[in-house]
Protein backbone atom coordinates (compact mmCIF):
# COMPACT_ATOMS: atom_id res chain seq x y z
CA UNK A 1 0.00 0.00 0.00
CA UNK A 2 1.35 3.47 -0.82
CA UNK A 3 0.58 6.98 1.55
CA UNK A 4 -2.45 8.96 0.83
CA UNK A 5 -0.26 12.22 1.09
CA UNK A 6 3.57 10.91 -0.20
CA UNK A 7 3.20 8.01 -1.76
CA UNK A 8 5.56 5.68 -0.38
CA UNK A 9 5.79 2.45 0.01
CA UNK A 10 4.30 1.90 3.42
CA UNK A 11 4.58 -1.12 5.88
CA UNK A 12 2.16 -2.71 8.79
CA UNK A 13 3.49 -1.94 12.09
CA UNK A 14 5.16 -4.30 13.75
CA UNK A 15 4.62 -5.39 17.75
CA UNK A 16 7.13 -6.89 19.87
CA UNK A 17 7.04 -7.74 24.08
CA UNK A 18 7.50 -3.52 24.93
CA UNK A 19 5.28 -2.54 22.73
CA UNK A 20 4.22 -1.26 19.34
CA UNK A 21 7.76 -0.65 16.96
CA UNK A 22 6.51 2.59 14.51
CA UNK A 23 8.54 2.80 11.06
CA UNK A 24 8.93 6.19 9.26
CA UNK A 25 6.86 4.41 6.70
CA UNK A 26 4.42 2.52 9.10
CA UNK A 27 1.01 2.52 8.06
CA UNK A 28 -1.76 4.44 9.78
CA UNK A 29 -5.19 5.64 9.42
CA UNK A 30 -5.76 9.30 8.91
CA UNK A 31 -8.86 11.78 9.07
CA UNK A 32 -9.40 14.12 6.49
CA UNK A 33 -11.41 16.51 8.06
CA UNK A 34 -9.83 16.32 11.83
CA UNK A 35 -11.97 15.45 14.68
CA UNK A 36 -11.75 18.68 16.31
CA UNK A 37 -13.42 20.71 13.68
CA UNK A 38 -16.51 18.31 13.76
CA UNK A 39 -15.06 15.77 11.20
CA UNK A 40 -16.85 12.18 11.37
CA UNK A 41 -15.32 9.09 11.97
CA UNK A 42 -16.67 7.52 8.82
CA UNK A 43 -14.37 5.60 6.76
CA UNK A 44 -15.66 7.44 3.83
CA UNK A 45 -13.31 10.43 5.43
CA UNK A 46 -10.14 8.16 6.63
CA UNK A 47 -7.29 7.42 4.35
CA UNK A 48 -4.42 5.52 5.06
CA UNK A 49 -0.59 7.31 5.12
CA UNK A 50 2.36 6.65 6.23
CA UNK A 51 3.33 7.81 10.03
CA UNK A 52 6.07 10.65 9.39
CA UNK A 53 2.88 12.09 6.93
CA UNK A 54 0.33 11.57 10.30
CA UNK A 55 2.52 13.14 12.59
CA UNK A 56 3.28 16.30 10.12
CA UNK A 57 -0.38 16.58 9.39
CA UNK A 58 -1.95 16.72 12.63
CA UNK A 59 -4.54 18.73 13.60
CA UNK A 60 -4.18 20.77 10.01
CA UNK A 61 -7.10 20.35 7.37
CA UNK A 62 -6.18 18.76 3.61
CA UNK A 63 -5.96 21.63 2.23
CA UNK A 64 -3.35 23.54 4.48
CA UNK A 65 -1.41 20.22 5.19
CA UNK A 66 -0.84 20.21 1.00
CA UNK A 67 -0.15 23.95 1.37
CA UNK A 68 2.75 23.08 3.77
CA UNK A 69 3.52 20.15 1.61
CA UNK A 70 4.28 22.65 -1.12
CA UNK A 71 6.09 25.16 0.57
CA UNK A 72 8.38 22.29 1.86
CA UNK A 73 8.90 21.27 -1.65
CA UNK A 74 9.51 24.03 -3.24
CA UNK A 75 11.81 25.38 -0.35
CA UNK A 76 13.93 21.98 -1.04
CA UNK A 77 13.96 22.85 -4.42
CA UNK A 78 15.36 26.62 -4.06
CA UNK A 79 18.18 25.37 -1.63
CA UNK A 80 20.31 22.73 -3.81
Amino acid sequence: MRCYYCNCEMVKFRTDRKGTIAPSNGQTKDHLIPLHIRGKNAVVQQVLCCFNCNQDKGRLTLNEFRAVMMYSRVRNELSC
